[in-house]
């Protein structure tokens, strides 16, 4: 009686274990994207008109900065419009401060703009 008790524990032991074997092994950890990190952008898009007042297409061509940690977002843009020639854009968003400067570098014109929620650009 005592040996089959204990055998029966003991099966029912490895039972338990195996089962949480299997349900760790299914957790899968998330991924962690760098919250500083550069890179290049090239869009194609007429409807992307956030700080261009375009009615045709465009290209734009760019690099940009972004610093999650500090809520900030640096682009530097190429705007191609068709064989007209092009412009470029220096774009400097600063969420803490609800605000974006976007100064044209051909004319050295620069327009401030309200800034919305920075939307982290992360794995999900």
């Amino acid at each position: 009686f005592y040996q089959g008790t204990m055998a029966r524990a003991a099966v029912f032991a490895l039972v338990v274990i195996a089962i949480a074997l299997c349900a760790n092994a299914q957790i899968k950890p998330l991924c962690s994207m760098p919250q500083v990190w550069e890179g290049r952008v090239v869009t194609f898009d007429p409807n992307q008109r956030a700080y261009h007042n375009r009615t045709s297409s465009f290209r734009v061509h760019g690099r940009i900065s972004y610093d999650g940690i500090n809520e900030r977002r640096r682009i530097f843009e190429e705007v191609i419009i068709g064989t007209s020639p092009s412009q470029r854009f220096d774009i400097l968003e600063l969420y803490a401060l609800k605000k974006a400067y976007v100064t044209n570098l051909g004319t050295r014109q620069c327009k401030i703009y309200g800034a919305w929620r920075l939307d982290p650009t992360d794995v999900s």
